[in-house]
């Protein structure tokens, strides 16, 4: 960040709804930041953490377990996927490996859904049907994009998006020990923001890697306050639950 241009202003404001880690901003001025949080208008989410696949198996996609449990969590994320019955789905990987394995996979239980992949997205051909996204966190569709209403009312977050350890990574690393957690989770905040856009709209998403467990506190507080860690078969009937009741509602 450069804010020579600015350095004269007696004050300013950083205004945002995903701005969490707020600590990355303390070693950027000489003053001690104050931090406003507020309410968000939006009360009709349903976050959930799930550690595990359909078959048990505990999630931490990292680099030595994911080719070994992948195909299990493509199963998972497609049993949730299938919960969807108004409305799309989107999901959002921690990499282009991740987006590659989809790619490879077979989909097709995704039934009667069109599937799209961040390069052959149109918004406009993303309607109310149940479709789904997959994209990469960070990318082009997980930030300014929109996905309100029925373009999204279950959003998957699979694996958690840690930089990769380049020269500049391992030196602000070393000057901020928190700085890859940091930046991992500022991504996955952009990509929960998309989901609900208005008061009137709703959205389940699911956290799915057992790592998010100990980052409950990294999630924005609008969000993570409501944060619940349920088993897979829990997750199925919360999800279920979840969007019937405000189908109802807001039909």
């Amino acid at each position: 960040m450069y804010f020579k241009e600015i350095n004269k202003c007696k004050s300013i404001i950083f205004a945002g709804g995903t701005m969490e880690q707020t600590s990355q901003f303390d070693g950027l001025f000489d003053k001690k930041l104050n931090y406003f949080f507020y309410e968000s208008v939006n009360k009709n989410i349903l976050p959930i953490i799930l550690s595990e696949t359909s078959l048990g198996k505990k999630v931490q996609l990292t680099f030595e377990s994911r080719e070994r449990i992948f195909s299990e969590v493509i199963s998972t994320v497609i049993t949730l996927a299938n919960l969807v019955k108004r409305g799309g789905v989107i999901i959002f990987v921690s990499s282009k490996f991740y987006l590659e394995l989809f790619k490879k996979s077979n989909l097709t239980e995704l039934s009667k859904r069109r599937i799209y992949y961040e390069d052959n997205f149109n918004i406009s051909h993303f309607n109310t049907l149940p479709e789904v996204l997959l994209a990469v966190m960070g990318g082009k569709l997980s930030e300014g994009i929109n996905f309100s209403d029925d373009m999204c009312r279950l959003l998957i977050i699979v694996g958690i998006p840690y930089p990769l350890k380049t020269i500049e990574y391992e030196q602000r690393s070393k000057e901020d020990k928190n700085y890859g957690i940091n930046c991992a989770m500022r991504l996955v905040n952009q990509a929960l923001g998309r989901a609900v856009r208005h008061k009137n709209d709703y959205s389940a998403m699911v956290l799915f890697d057992q790592r998010y467990t100990k980052l409950i506190q990294s999630i924005s507080p609008w969000i993570n306050k409501n944060v619940k860690m349920s088993k897979f078969i829990d997750t199925l009937k919360e999800i279920s639950i979840f969007l019937n009741k405000n189908f109802i509602y807001f039909s």
